[in-house]
């Protein structure tokens, strides 16, 4: 019950974000799956991720199983990301998991039945 603004996306983005590296992964898969109780937290999570991995520098130590080939450098392509959400078009969504997202943003309803 933080107010807005107060860093509750931050505090399991930064852990996420850093364990990934903060960069995208050539092997196909999801590496995250980030499930959110609301359309506009689904759409601030993945504006927030983006901004974070902006300019990540990869300098911290390496984890078991993780590519060493592109991690000396810190270099390479950022991670991608996928928004999943209902009521949306699913012609862009099919074309955002095709491209091979490290990240899944979704969307998940719960309705009373």
């Amino acid at each position: 019950m933080a107010r807005t603004g107060s860093g509750k996306t931050l505090a399991y983005m930064v852990p996420l974000v850093q364990r990934l590296g903060g960069r995208h992964a050539h092997t196909f898969g999801a590496r995250a799956i980030i499930l959110v109780p609301a359309r506009e937290l689904a759409t601030q999570v993945v504006k927030v991720g983006k901004t974070l991995v902006r300019g990540w520098t990869n300098d911290a130590a390496q984890h078991a199983g993780d590519d060493v080939e592109d991690s000396s450098n810190g270099k390479g392509e950022s991670l991608r990301w996928s928004l999943i959400v209902g009521g949306e078009g699913l012609d862009e969504q099919f074309e955002m998991i095709s491209n091979n997202p490290d990240m899944y943003v979704h969307f998940m309803h719960v309705g009373i039945v």
